[in-house]
């Protein structure tokens, strides 16, 4: 990828600014820390949050510093113009202290009236793509300073923007690919193009309001330290322009490039910041050619000498100690597609002159940099690669793509798509490069032809690969019984897990089993069919995020089946992760969309893995949102054992193990997309057999243990237990077992006061002893609080009086409208907690009231600046999400933290201050 000519300076050259800013001019610096829009050092500037610490310092010119952690729900600000420009090109350079598990994002960010719509330019995010709307709509990408934008416009309705706290309008974002890295940052922005190809989808802006270079985060802790700038309306365009050097790089230390020659005759060149500093003549075989040199600046590879049948084959980089791999570089002129050179991105191949861009030495796409490369192989990633790509005794590994009966072209020792609509040459069909079958087969007999069902040898950067489709890997690798499942080479069946799942699933005769032996990540489990296979269960469920599983195993030789699905993104570039087993490089910068596509099913089998410490050990590593794995399956040819414990001898009728509820079908409103914010995990599930009129919700098994139980109570008291799906999934996450009065998708109400929420409780306490079940074990029956919103939150008052409750709260509701409330009163035993909103709530006045009437144990009401039940509309509960939480962390947990007690308590508490007004008594 080419990026436009930037001057970098590194982080230590910034904090010299920094610091020369502060003495020349520290009169001029102002820090925010509530809300405020005026005009600083000549640059107009916002800062809005809706809760919290963050604050932000303005500085001389265009920078600006910012720092916020979790007592922040959301806040954005920056500096930028008053009214914006849509021919603006903006230039920004400092530091983003961003994370890939931390909700933040760096984008151009603006406004405009008649129509009303709030725009993104996304140069980095971290953890959630802010353009992952659901219902949204996508347009397409385009190239504009040397990355790929996708584009999409999403609405929100009802919201806050610049016309008032209640609006409707159109969001459009341009999400750069790849993202930027965190840590030293700079780039351009050249506004025009993105203003452009949204009018050419019909996304019109109207007249200009705000435009700032913004810092946002939600939910999470960062900083930065930012300036920006307007350049000049010819410095931003998708063009080979190398014409400026800059200043510095990350670390300096030097460039390895990996790359072949299909006749040995051809000669490449890198060129740093414009300058040619070495060259190369290639041979027909990978080599790792190394520039020891401090040059900085844009990397190109320049292949200059096409003719005939010569091609080059550029496997990736290594600089700034990260790799960066050839086809994840949208920036590729030598790629022949969609009939003409430069017809297409995303390639090792160059077939004709002219360039791969791969970014500025400066760049961290992986967001995992330092320690440079140089010829003496200090970086340990060079060397782990040049191991791995030449020893006799690494693993092997076969993988294979399901395209719906997609054939595929061996190409010179790679596999790529086979063209359906392309009738020759090179095209791009489906997001990816693709070759039409009869320029396929016209290649040389061992350079081409078309692979359609069957095993060819292909080449990989770091292992020896065989591919063929999914369907001939799970034949060679399994038999019809289950007993003696064995591949074509004799490998014997050890053990299978079902990733993401609490059930076994079964695959061609091979039974893996519910999810176990994981250490870290998520779960999720969707309905969506699964093309490429033909029994879809085992790749519907994932455990995704940075994780390891330790499979307890004999020391022996094994071969391992890895199964995969993209079940959630639906763009290149928008997962991107490593794996390895027992610590050798399996998968590296893998994108499984770019491979697989949408809901299709991905395998990769790795040979020759010799365990030596009783535990085979399988490292997923996020580098772009999540690592997801769906399964695999384990085999050996040499004794090897599966040593662990048996899984508990039950029945299906036994274990009763309750059905998944699909989180897509349950989390359905625009708003509510940003996934559940807590360390562990969430999963629906509805019990049909043991306690068919609820719904639960919980965290990942394998993460949570001696869990506190939460019943709730639906609003209005519902027999809908979906209603507030997302804001009992945020709890949930947070290890609690939370389990909602009526099935889910119900229909109907039942006030019957404690009754519902006393079966939740009975139910869960039985679980917990029950052997077979998924629950046994993993709760803790002493801590139980009772919890709901309106009707609900009277529910869970009354049930209050139940000799096994800690605590019940009241969320927008009060029971002082009830006649026999005063049967309960004398009965409570354990503190209560009302969380109302402000005079438009109609449970204001009777929330009152019921404080003022019970004086018989500790009992905490606040007040919020909401409607009646507004907040369960919001993304995971907003405010109330987070203050349910911090409540039920004291009761439950005995968290006297920030994140529990000193939410509520305390000097300076978060309850303690505007827009809160609270009171309490008794504690």
């Amino acid at each position: 990828m080419k990026l436009a000519s930037l001057k970098k300076i590194s982080r230590k050259g910034l904090v010299a600014i920094g610091l020369a800013a502060l003495f020349s001019s520290a009169v001029n610096a102002q820090t925010l820390t509530s809300n405020s829009t005026g005009t600083h050092s000549g640059f107009y500037y916002s800062f809005w949050k809706d809760s919290g610490s963050a604050s932000m310092t303005l500085h001389p010119g265009g920078r600006y510093s910012s720092q916020w952690n979790n007592s922040t729900n959301n806040w954005v600000g920056g500096k930028g113009w008053n009214p914006g420009n849509s021919s603006k090109v903006v230039n920004y350079s400092g530091y983003y202290g961003g994370s890939n598990n931390q909700n933040t994002y760096l984008a151009l960010y603006g406004w405009t009236r008649s129509p009303l719509i709030e725009y993104y330019v996304i140069e980095s995010y971290g953890s959630y793509n802010p353009s992952s709307c659901n219902g949204g709509t996508d347009y397409g990408s385009f190239q504009s300073d040397g990355a790929t934008y996708n584009v999409r416009r999403c609405q929100r309705v009802n919201q806050p923007s610049i016309e008032g706290d209640r609006t409707t309008f159109y969001q459009y974002f341009s999400v750069r690919s790849p993202k930027k890295g965190f840590g030293n940052i700079s780039g351009t922005i050249t506004f025009a193009n993105h203003v452009n190809f949204w009018r050419s989808k019909g996304l019109n802006l109207g007249n200009h309001d705000y435009m700032v270079l913004a810092t946002e985060g939600y939910q999470s802790s960062g900083n930065s330290d930012i300036t920006v700038s307007e350049g000049n309306n010819n410095s931003g365009n998708s063009s080979a322009n190398n014409s400026s050097a800059t200043s510095s790089t990350g670390n300096g230390a030097g460039i390895t490039v990996r790359a072949r020659g299909t006749t040995g005759a051809e000669q490449i060149a890198l060129r740093v910041g414009g300058a040619t500093v070495q060259s190369w003549t290639l041979s027909t075989s990978y080599q790792n050619y190394v520039y020891s040199g401090s040059a900085s600046g844009d990397i190109n590879i320049e292949y200059a000498n096409d003719s005939g049948d010569r091609d080059v084959q550029v496997d990736y980089i290594q600089v700034n100690g990260e790799t960066r791999q050839a086809e994840d570089m949208d920036y590729n002129t030598a790629l022949y597609a969609n009939g003409s050179c430069g017809g297409g991105g995303n390639s090792e191949w160059m077939h004709c002159n002219g360039v791969i861009g791969f970014g500025d030495t400066s760049d961290c796409f992986s967001g995992n940099c330092g320690g440079g490369n140089n010829s003496s192989g200090a970086n340990s990633s060079v060397a782990s690669s040049i191991a791995s790509s030449t020893a006799s005794s690494t693993a092997t590994t076969s993988s294979s793509v399901s395209n719906g009966g997609q054939c595929q072209c061996n190409w010179y020792g790679t596999l790529y798509p086979s063209c359906v609509t392309t009738q020759s040459g090179w095209g791009w069909e489906n997001s990816q490069s693709c070759i039409s079958n009869s320029t396929c087969n016209s290649q040389p007999s061992n350079a081409g032809g078309v692979v359609c069902g069957t095993s060819s040898s292909v080449s990989s950067s770091s292992s020896s690969v065989s591919s063929m489709p999914a369907s001939s890997v799970m034949s060679s690798m399994s038999s019809s019984s289950a007993a003696s499942n064995s591949s074509a080479s004799g490998d014997v069946l050890v053990y299978a897990v079902n990733a993401g799942n609490s059930v076994a699933a079964t695959l061609d005769g091979v039974v893996y089993q519910p999810d176990r032996f994981a250490s870290g990540g998520m779960t999720q489990i969707v309905s969506d069919p699964i093309s490429g296979t033909t029994e879809d269960t085992l790749y519907q469920s994932e455990r995704y995020g940075t994780y390891r599983y330790e499979i307890p195993v004999s020391n022996a030789t094994y071969s391992i089946l890895l199964h995969f699905a993209e079940v959630y993104h639906n763009a290149a570039g928008a997962r991107v992760f490593n794996l390895s087993v027992e610590g050798q490089a399996i998968l590296s910068d893998f994108d499984l969309f770019s491979m697989a596509g949408h809901d299709g099913a991905y395998e990769e089998l790795v040979e020759n893995i010799a365990v030596t410490d009783g535990n085979l050990t399988i490292d997923l590593t996020t580098l772009v949102d999540n690592a997801t794995i769906s399964g695999f399956a384990i085999y050996s040819n040499d004794g090897g054992e599966f040593t662990g414990g048996d899984e508990p001898e039950c029945t299906a009728a036994e274990r009763q193990t309750p059905t998944p509820i699909d989180y897509n079908r349950a989390i359905t409103r625009q708003e509510q997309r940003n996934p559940p914010s807590g360390p562990f995990g969430y999963a629906i599930e509805h019990a049909t057999q043991t306690l068919p009129n609820h719904t639960i919700y919980r965290p990942d098994l394998a993460r949570a243990d001696n869990m506190p139980i939460v019943v709730w109570g639906n609003g209005a008291c519902s027999n809908v237990g979906t209603e507030q799906a997302d804001f009992l999934l945020q709890i949930a996450s947070h290890g609690y077992l939370v389990i909602a009065n009526g099935g889910p998708f119900g229909s109907g109400s039942n006030d019957q006061h404690e009754t519902e929420l006393v079966k939740a409780i009975d139910w869960a306490i039985a679980e917990n002893s029950r052997q077979c079940s998924p629950l046994y074990g993993k709760l803790n029956v002493e801590k139980i609080g009772t919890m709901g919103w309106s009707c609900g939150g009277g529910m869970a008052h009354y049930a209050a009086v139940d000799p096994r409750v800690d605590t019940a709260v009241a969320l927008n509701s009060g029971i002082a409208i009830y006649g026999d409330r005063f049967n309960y009163y004398p009965r409570f035993h354990s503190p209560l907690a009302i969380f109302n909103g402000d005079q438009s709530d109609v449970a204001y006045n009777p929330g009152l009231q019921q404080y003022d009437e019970v004086n018989n144990v500790p009992i905490y009401h606040a007040n919020y600046p909401i409607g009646h039940g507004d907040a369960y509309f919001q993304d995971n509960g907003g405010e109330f999400g987070i203050v349910a939480v911090g409540w039920l962390n004291w009761m439950l947990k005995d968290d006297q933290t920030a994140a529990g007690r000193g939410m509520f308590m305390g000097n300076n508490c978060r309850l303690c201050r505007s827009p809160w007004v609270s009171k309490h008594k008794g504690f």
